[in-house]
């Protein structure tokens, strides 16, 4: 029977510790699932290893239970690194912090080592302020004002303001706050508490004025050595290359926090981010330089080449932070480096799957982060597609005396076109290979990226030779330092030159949704199936089908969570600005102003959410008023999805900054100015306007005085957007006759002067939402509204979804806070 099976599926033996790292990913993924206790998996694996004595003459049963142990030392361990912490690490502390989101403050007073120089970056706040970054090892935290604590862990100390000069090892005393990171706020948002702690911190430690860090002992030169020598490299590269610095460290040192935003969305957007994250190709070409300078004197030994390679990618390792792509790489030379020297032949899948069960045991939550799994799974390909070249035929001998005989120039030329070919095909291979999670993961498809991959390995290894040629000259020649420097400029421009060139084509990248969770896992379980299959494997048409496969994905229709006579309405929490999304029945899908302060955190965010809702197309924006925090994220959501229309009134159109944004929009969406009494019709749902009148718009001060007012009405029921109306705008709307509204959102984000009460009054509103501003902007309206649980903040409850179905209203918040709980609202039609 066994036969039978094997003749159908003809499938081979798989390597073994590829076997053994499917179990022990299967054993966290459990973990990840399930509650199961730390003691309970630790006791079904030795269980399992105990039973694999008795059933000695069981192979079958022997192997299963050795997987089933495997599969609970992964459970063990990620419930382990997940859970489990020393009873001085800083996290005891953190634990205390408050239980509700967005209030996770504990202020402190700790001592600690730097472990490197401080990096100076930009941050896009309110206030734009300059921020230093610090990584920092915890000695003590003072409990009292006399007493300290020992504390042990590293956390990233976070600086307002510009710091003075620090060195890695300086001691220093930090007044600041422990903070923990944001839950979710909207829908499709990235989890940034559950990214810290897979890093086995809960916060991070913010200090808001320079003044707040002391300098207490400065840095010893024998401690802390790879971070000096970190550190000495930054200094170095920083003096001899001028005009691309920051460019330079994050290559080699892969520190990208200085790196300009505009510079990173080029790598995006062309499909070149790897090459920002120090990964395998950095270490390759390192090595191969290192191993071509060993081997090419006579005179030192096979041996100690090998030993010379493998030492300094160990020390270039450390050097960049042993992140889990360049571990991978280390151990896949080192494994190799002992294949060579003691003449055995290593699988190379084996050796893959080694290094991945090294990682896993040191940090099992590196199998959900992005990066790992994209390193592994181009370094799988890349072995298959190479195993597929090597396997192809010799030609016959007249065929390869025919290939001598034809001119130099020729073989050359054929030579050339067939390394190309090789490197294309590689790339090619890997970018299909890993588009389902690149475009789940970062919504762009980027189709450029095989084709500028297949040779910007060339500058880029220029780059990294000058660097280190760099380094080594500054000690013994700087002169020839610095012509090596001018060197590495020019190959870092020949890098990003390509780039930008190719950012500025049309079709060179495509913002998607990506595919769903379900066809992402499909997609990966049947790949092996493919690549192992002795029918498929040969047959060249399985590369089609394969291809196929992986960007059919990207336009797979997917239901519409949403019922077909609904109104879901979701306003978004987007810092003081404004942003609501509007989905009708007939799949229409509008946008209520677009715009924030923090303009390129607030792209993330709403592309994060449209996309989460699988939504591809933009059919109107309203702008209520002429504020920047009301309009300006409209362009960049139109490069990712297509905005049809932008409604407004004649005076917002009027305004100057407008017209220079919409000057920039290609196309141009179509304009429609709307005034008072107009009436909009979407499917069975009308919008009435009740400002601006004419009268507003020639007696108004200020964009504010003649904001758009107006409702959604749909299934009896009612949603009030009054924008930011203040002044005469305001007055006129509290004399005309009272309305009757569901939901409002709060004037002018809730601030004081746009007369909370009297609105309220007006209004007469069962739910008042306020979004941006201050929280505290939420007391206000306690005495307006009797239910106290129906007052909500996007800057507390993060992005509420009002939802207005025939027979219903639900408004739900994503979080809760101390005036509200996080229990979906339901009312029945009518009041």
């Amino acid at each position: 029977m066994a036969k039978r099976w094997n003749d159908l599926l003809l499938l081979p033996k798989p390597p073994p510790m590829v076997v053994l790292l499917f179990a022990f990913s299967g054993g966290i993924l459990a973990a990840s699932w399930l509650e199961i206790p730390v003691a309970a998996w630790w006791l079904i694996g030795a269980l399992c290893l105990t039973a694999c004595w008795g059933v000695s003459r069981h192979p079958l049963s022997r192997t299963l239970l050795i997987l089933l142990a495997f599969v609970c030392g992964g459970g063990a361990l990620a419930q382990v690194d997940w859970h489990f912490f020393s009873i001085k690490d800083i996290a005891v502390y953190e634990r205390g912090m408050q239980t509700a989101p967005f209030q996770n403050r504990l202020p402190v007073c700790i001592r600690g080592e730097l472990l490197e120089e401080p990096i100076r970056f930009q941050a896009e706040t309110e206030r734009n302020q300059a921020r230093n970054q610090l990584q920092l090892q915890l000695t003590g935290i003072r409990i009292s004002p006399h007493r300290w604590q020992p504390a042990q862990g590293v956390r990233t100390l976070t600086v307002i303001g510009e710091l003075p000069h620090y060195r890695a090892g300086d001691g220093v005393e930090v007044w600041g706050h422990l903070t923990q990171p944001n839950s979710p706020r909207n829908p499709g948002e990235r989890d940034r508490v559950w990214s810290l702690r897979a890093k086995h911190r809960l916060g991070r430690l913010v200090s808001p004025h320079p003044d707040c860090v002391k300098l207490l002992t400065s840095a010893d030169d024998w401690r802390h050595p790879v971070q000096r020598l970190r550190s000495w490299c930054r200094r170095v590269i920083r003096r001899y290359i001028t005009n691309r610095s920051d460019l330079a460290e994050a290559l080699f040192l892969g520190n990208r926090l200085q790196l300009s935003p505009q510079l990173v969305e080029t790598f995006e957007q062309t499909g070149t981010a790897h090459l920002l994250a120090v990964s395998g190709l950095h270490v390759g070409i390192l090595a191969a330089l290192v191993l071509f300078l060993a081997r090419g004197s006579p005179r030192i030994p096979f041996r100690v080449a090998i030993l010379a390679t493998v030492s300094m990618i160990v020390i270039y390792a450390g050097l960049t932070g042993g992140r889990a792509p360049v571990f991978r790489a280390t151990t896949l030379i080192v494994l190799a480096s002992v294949s060579r020297v003691t003449r055995r032949r290593l699988s190379p899948f084996n050796s893959l799957a080694t290094a991945g069960l090294a990682i896993l045991v040191g940090r099992p939550s590196e199998l959900f982060q992005t990066g790992t799994q994209l390193s592994f799974l181009a370094v799988a390909t890349l072995i298959h597609v190479g195993h597929l070249f090597s396997k192809e035929e010799d030609p016959d001998p007249i065929t390869r005396l025919i290939c001598k005989s034809r001119p130099r120039w020729i073989q050359s030329v054929r030579g050339v076109l067939r390394s190309f070919q090789i490197i294309f095909t590689a790339s090619l291979a890997v970018w299909l290979t890993t588009l389902p999670i690149t475009t789940r993961s970062f919504h762009l498809l980027t189709p450029a990226a095989p084709v500028l991959n297949s040779f910007l390995w060339i500058p880029l290894s220029l780059a990294i030779y000058s660097i280190v040629g760099i380094l080594f000259f500054h000690l013994a020649c700087p002169p020839l330092a610095e012509v090596l420097g001018g060197f590495g400029d020019k190959a870092l421009q020949g890098l990003v030159a390509p780039l930008q060139m190719a950012q500025s084509w049309s079709g060179t990248h495509y913002w998607v949704a990506g595919p769903d969770l379900i066809y992402l896992i499909s997609f990966y379980a049947t790949l092996p199936l493919m690549v192992t299959h002795s029918k498929l494997r040969v047959s060249k048409g399985s590369w089609g089908i394969f291809s196929l496969l992986a960007i059919g994905a990207l336009y797979l229709p997917t239901a519409k969570a949403l019922p077909h006579d609904a109104v879901r309405t979701t306003i978004f929490s987007v810092g003081h600005g404004a942003c609501a999304l509007i989905e009708y029945p007939n799949d229409e899908v509008w946008l209520i102003d677009a715009g924030s302060l923090a303009a390129r955190s607030s792209v993330e965010t709403v592309s994060q959410a449209l996309w989460h809702r699988r939504i591809r197309e933009i059919d109107t924006v309203i702008i209520s008023h002429a504020d920047l925090d009301h309009y300006n994220l409209i362009p960049s959501l139109q490069e990712r999805f297509p905005i049809h229309q932008i409604i407004a009134s004649r005076r917002t159109f009027a305004a100057k900054e407008l017209r220079q944004l919409l000057a920039t929009m290609q196309p141009l969406p179509q304009l429609k100015s709307v005034a008072q009494g107009d009436r909009l019709t979407v499917g069975p749902c009308q919008i009435r306007l009740y400002q601006p009148s004419q009268q507003t718009l020639n007696t108004a001060k200020t964009d504010n005085d003649s904001s758009l007012v107006f409702t959604i009405e749909c299934h009896e029921h009612s949603l009030l957007f009054p924008g930011d109306i203040d002044g005469t705008g305001l007055d006129e709307l509290l004399r005309s006759p009272r309305q009757d509204v569901d939901v409002t959102l709060a004037p002018h984000h809730g601030s004081p002067g746009s007369r909370p009460i009297p609105f309220a009054q007006w209004s007469t509103p069962e739910y008042v939402i306020i979004s941006g501003g201050k929280p505290g902007y939420a007391r206000h309206y306690l005495s307006a509204v009797e239910d106290h649980s129906h007052i909500m903040h996007t800057e507390t409850n993060g992005a509420i979804t009002v939802t207005f179905g025939r027979e219903c209203l639900r408004v739900t918040p994503t979080n809760p806070n101390c005036i509200n709980d996080s229990r979906p609202h339901w009312r029945k039609a009518g009041r």
